[in-house]
């Protein structure tokens, strides 16, 4: 699971909006297992949330992936990611 939040600048030079993500916007598929491990299956999950700049219209896409081995304890993650270069001023997110 995911919790936390996360907001950064738009990156559009005439807006410099701020833009909140929260865990809960994402929704996470199940996009890999392994049942080949030591202490039972490892899975992989992947999420992502499509964004607008309500005051510019720029649009982005934060993804984010984490991994459970074994299934229910965290144990890998890679996020968040956004399409675009941007200030990120806060960032809370993380899988626990």
């Amino acid at each position: 699971m995911l919790s936390g939040k996360m907001k950064f600048k738009c990156n559009n030079k005439e807006c410099s909006e701020v833009i909140e993500v929260d865990s809960s916007d994402f929704d996470f598929q199940n996009t890999w297992t392994d049942e080949d491990r030591g202490m039972g299956s490892e899975e992989g999950y992947e999420g992502e949330v499509q964004l607008v700049c309500p005051n510019c219209n720029e649009e982005y896409e934060v993804s984010y992936e984490y991994t459970e081995y074994p299934i229910g304890a965290p144990n890998f993650e890679d996020g968040p990611k956004i399409n675009k270069t941007v200030e990120i001023l806060e960032n809370s997110l993380t899988i626990f």
